[in-house]
């Protein structure tokens, strides 16, 4: 299971065309979203999730600029700044220990390694490579979903109810 915020509009719906022009078969699996926790502890349930961040307060974030993955795998992905650290927060609170050697990076994914052709990616590259959506957004809810090759199922959607006011 995996743990993700779908990106909210108008952002979302640019993405997802991006994606589906680029990356049909991807594009055509999930809706754009930040995945926050690749794979839950095997002990969390969904509603354990619910109980652990409820009272987080919705995440702020900001999506800066098309990257690209570089090393041995190929693809394009919109950087995320965690600006509040709402993120590392919820990864926190679902106690996410990272694998040495690998860094988590929070990003909304453009063209998936597992699909996309290093043609696909070069094409894209050079067309969106100067997309630069700068603009903040807020996630509200996650969702823990279920990971499957014929794509992603959503298991629980937990609304961020917690208050930023300090109360």
């Amino acid at each position: 299971m995996q743990v993700t915020a779908f990106v909210p509009p108008p952002l979302g719906q640019a993405a997802d065309t991006v994606r589906r022009r680029w990356d049909p078969l991807f594009g055509t699996l999930i809706d754009s979203h930040i995945t926050l926790v690749h794979r839950l502890a095997d002990h969390l349930t969904p509603d354990d999730v619910a109980g652990r961040v409820r009272q987080l307060a919705p995440i702020r974030a900001r999506v800066t600029e098309v990257c690209r993955w570089v090393g041995d795998e190929i693809g394009l992905y919109l950087a995320v700044v965690d600006v509040d650290g709402g993120i590392a927060a919820l990864r926190d609170a679902l106690e996410v220990v990272q694998p040495p050697g690998l860094e988590y990076i929070p990003h909304v994914t453009l063209l998936h390694p597992s699909t996309a052709t290093s043609g696909k990616v070069d094409a894209a590259w050079d067309e969106l490579s100067g997309w630069r959506p700068n603009c903040d957004i807020v996630l509200d809810r996650v969702d823990v979903i279920d990971v499957r090759e014929s794509g992603w199922r959503p298991l629980r959607t937990i609304a961020l109810e917690g208050s930023d006011d300090g109360g």
